[in-house]
């Protein structure tokens, strides 16, 4: 895991790898890297100017880019690690669904099986 741009102390970096790790559980296996990235986008003004953007590799799935903005790192980080959170849910969820129903000729075929025993 690798964070950038962090205008957080030691323990904010610990607490940011954290709550990422804990996110991304549904998903451990299936990632290869993540990346947390911190911006100011326009400097010391004020509003809701801070984006952290969380971008996750999957193995075998496409990646995964979330974004949140919010007026503080602790707001974006949170919004961001919500939206990676159900993102991950939508795509482990997705294929799980689809590996649980049998296609229609395996179906066919094990019925079929069923009469000759």
């Amino acid at each position: 895991m690798e964070i950038i741009g962090i205008p957080l102390g030691a323990a904010g970096r610990l607490r940011v790898a954290a709550r990422t790790q804990n996110a991304l559980k549904p998903a451990a296996k299936a990632v290869r890297e993540c990346r947390v990235t911190f911006t100011d986008e326009n400097g010391p003004k004020g509003g809701m100017d801070i984006r952290c953007t969380i971008d996750v590799r999957l193995v075998r799935r496409a990646d995964i880019h979330v974004a949140g903005r919010g007026t503080s790192a602790a707001l974006a980080f949170r919004e961001a690690v919500e939206r990676v959170h159900r993102r991950l849910d939508r795509v482990i969820g997705a294929g799980r669904d689809s590996a649980r129903h049998p296609k229609k000729y395996f179906a066919a075929v094990r019925a079929s099986m069923e009469g000759v025993l």
